[in-house]
């Protein structure tokens, strides 16, 4: 076996926003349309945990992504038009039946360009 000197380049499939069905994770790629604040709420359990809510839009449509728990401070680091990656989100109806993205335990988020 010869070991190839070819930089390898994964990277994750993006899917276009208007592409996205529910019940599924997704990564998707584009630029912060919206941001709301940080809240912090109370479980049933009676941990604490924070959202908040940003938009992403691509050339496709606009998406809500919900960043649950400590990715909910990366809209301290985001302006509108800050372009950002989202990895491995997982897509469910919303509010109004409305696709909205859920950033977890498995996501990641890169921010491309502030």
């Amino acid at each position: 076996m010869v070991k190839s000197a070819a930089a390898v380049d994964y990277s994750e499939p993006l899917t276009p926003i208007a592409d996205i069905g529910i019940n599924s994770s997704y990564s998707v790629s584009g630029h912060v349309s919206g941001l709301d604040e940080i809240r912090e709420f109370e479980r049933a359990d009676g941990t604490k945990n924070r959202v908040s809510n940003i938009y992403v839009s691509d050339d496709t449509g606009r998406i809500k992504v919900a960043l649950w728990g400590e990715h909910a401070d990366i809209v301290n680091n985001l302006d509108i038009g800050s372009e950002i990656r989202i990895i491995d989100a997982y897509a469910k109806a919303g509010r109004n039946e409305e696709v909205e993205l859920s950033a977890g335990a498995r996501t990641s988020i890169q921010i491309l360009r502030k």
